[in-house]
């Protein structure tokens, strides 16, 4: 989500996402809200859109819908990812989130996350009992102490020490962007709380299937990718 300059609100991210948790084979979907415009703003960005849908008939008729619209879509159905994305114009945002949260009535089933470390406090002060992380694409220094609930890192970054480390101060580590499902055993393996990927059902079907397994075979299947097994050589065993 970004706030942009006159307070607009969008949500669109490209890429449908989903959210899985690894432990013990249970998983918990969720959709991650990329952008949000208010209502006006909301019907400016669709008159660009609709340009996108001459290049991508597939999408025609689509329109780009607000936070609250997501929230009314997906409430007891899925939890929600707030992404909270500043530009550096930014009016109020954590405040407007909380209020449109609140409105919604899906504080417990919407968790928080941004590149800004600054939003991540503001929000943690604003609401001290939401869980909010910090998206980090590159490691610098001690993360875990920044004063977040969990930490959403790219996957390279999630060794089993740095999940360890992460664990050992009570936070939660999830990887992005993982869509192979070599790297998604990779990442279970090394302790992972949860997945980010933009293939939701192939993340399913490897928890699904991890959770199946015995420990000595989950043992095998992560020397085999250490190794450099193959995505498809994964699938057929």
């Amino acid at each position: 989500m970004s706030e942009q300059k006159r307070s607009l609100f969008e949500i669109s991210h490209g890429r449908q996402r989903a959210e899985f948790r690894s432990g013990q084979g249970q998983r918990a979907d969720a959709c991650r809200a990329g952008f949000v415009f208010d209502n006006a703003g909301v019907e400016r960005f669709n008159s660009f859109h609709r340009f996108i849908q001459i290049v991508h008939p597939q999408f025609a008729g689509e329109r780009v819908p607000t936070l609250a619209e997501v929230f009314a879509l997906c409430k007891g159905r899925v939890r929600v990812v707030v992404e909270l994305k500043s530009y550096g114009h930014s009016q109020r945002l954590e405040e407007r989130v909380v209020e449109i949260v609140e409105a919604a009535g899906v504080e417990n089933d919407t968790i928080f996350m941004s590149l800004d470390h600054d939003m991540v406090r503001r929000l943690k002060q604003l609401r001290p009992s939401w869980r909010v992380g910090v998206l980090v694409a590159k490691a610098i220094g001690d993360l875990t102490t920044l004063g977040a609930d969990f930490l959403a890192v790219e996957a390279s970054l999630a060794t089993r020490a740095f999940v360890r480390g992460a664990h050992g101060a009570g936070q939660d580590v999830y990887v992005w962007t993982v869509n192979d499902p070599a790297w998604m055993f990779a990442s279970m393996a090394n302790g992972v709380d949860g997945l980010i990927t933009d293939l939701p059902d192939v993340a399913r079907e490897v928890v699904e299937r991890r959770g199946r397994m015995s420990d000595a075979q989950r043992i095998l299947v992560a020397l085999l990718v250490a190794m450099g097994a193959k995505t498809e050589s994964l699938v057929e065993q």
